[in-house]
């Protein structure tokens, strides 16, 4: 039930025009209230400095629904959400904004909350918590948090302020996906561990190298985050997107280059040919990888801080990891619905605040 809903969700998400797919989204799908009041334009001070739609998009319990058309490219900063929670706390102390950007392809649901002054003499502190979405990507995270605002099962009379809160306060809960991230990240850890100990009897080894290896994937989703964000697609082309490490993954399935072969012959080649190095083709690479991987070797940064350096761990033991081991991470499951491990999750390198944050797995 709750795959045909994120699958419902998504649909409406990845449609044009956004306004009546998030109004269907909220009225028809998650059972919020019509909107109150009429579209308003609004100029917002600096770092924005533009005059902004607002549209009314739901209502709830007395809190808000709006959606903003963002004249930039890319989804607002913390200094940008700031700015304009200020403009429109005046008449709307708490509210949801789903920001959409110029060319509608990146949606930000930003929840604005007041907490209580720990002293009296303080004024009160707001919280903005961010769930990112970009169309045509899994977003696995902001599609499932999103389901926490389902009041469409529920009946209207039974619902208060407090409920529609605590909702939202578990759909943006960071601490939350942070815990669920590191149990994950813990499971798939201890799998490929055991793995490598069965091949080599050596603990310490297995488990430093289990590690070595999961932090250099992890900090390559990373690197897609950042490629994006900031508008600067410097790692993939536009073929790719955002989600490089899945299409490498699935080229090398596409292939069907061997069995057990994704670690050594091509993990191992980006590792320590693409990012430690200046990549140099040769008849061997060309006669393996897509032109399109190669442009994309090409095109890589050069990233010399140690994390790719071939080391004393890798040259210890001479092994093998099994494709199913990377199936747990990049693919879905077998029932086609589920992400693989990491791709599961929403990074994030943005600039953060302990009151301003993206629900997303962060560097720390």
């Amino acid at each position: 039930m709750k795959d045909e809903l994120i699958t419902e969700i998504k649909n409406l998400l990845d449609t044009e025009p956004l306004y009546e797919a998030l109004q269907k989204l909220f009225l028809e799908v998650l059972g919020w209230e019509s909107p109150k009041g009429e579209t308003s334009r609004i100029h917002v001070s600096k770092p924005v400095d533009r005059t902004i739609e607002f549209l009314p998009t739901a209502q709830l319990e007395g809190l808000p629904v709006f959606m903003l058309k963002w004249p930039f490219p890319n989804i607002p900063t913390v200094t940008q959400r700031r700015a304009v929670y200020r403009t429109i706390s005046k008449n709307f102390p708490e509210h949801l904004l789903c920001f959409v950007t110029q060319d509608s392809s990146q949606i930000a649901f930003v929840r604005a909350r007041q907490r209580k002054a720990l002293r009296e003499d303080k004024a009160p502190k707001v919280e903005l918590r961010t769930l990112p979405y970009e169309k045509g990507h899994l977003s696995r995270t902001t599609l499932e948090r999103l389901t926490e605002l389902d009041f469409s099962g529920k009946k209207l009379e039974s619902l208060s302020p407090t409920k529609v809160m605590e909702s939202l306060d578990s759909a943006f809960d960071v601490q939350a996906l942070s815990e669920e991230f590191y149990e994950g990240f813990k499971s798939v850890f201890d799998r490929l561990q055991k793995e490598l100990l069965q091949q080599t009897h050596d603990p310490k080894w297995a488990h430093d190298f289990a590690l070595q290896l999961l932090n250099r994937i992890m900090f390559l989703y990373f690197i897609q985050r950042k490629n994006y964000s900031d508008g600067t697609p410097w790692l993939v082309r536009r073929l790719v997107s955002k989600d490089f490490i899945r299409y490498f993954w699935q080229e090398y399935k596409r292939k069907d280059y061997g069995k057990n072969k994704f670690f050594t012959e091509w993990l191992q080649p980006l590792f320590f040919e693409v990012f430690n190095n200046k990549f140099v083709s040769s008849y061997e690479y060309r006669n393996r990888f897509s032109e399109d991987i190669i442009d994309i070797f090409f095109r890589a940064p050069y990233l010399n801080g140690g994390l790719f350096t071939r080391n004393e761990l890798d040259k210890k033991h001479e092994i093998e990891i099994s494709d199913s081991f990377f199936t747990i991470l990049f693919d879905l499951d077998e029932n086609g619905k589920t992400p693989g491990f990491f791709e599961r999750y929403n990074f994030t390198i943005s600039e953060e605040t302990p009151f301003d944050k993206e629900v997303a797995v962060n560097p720390e």
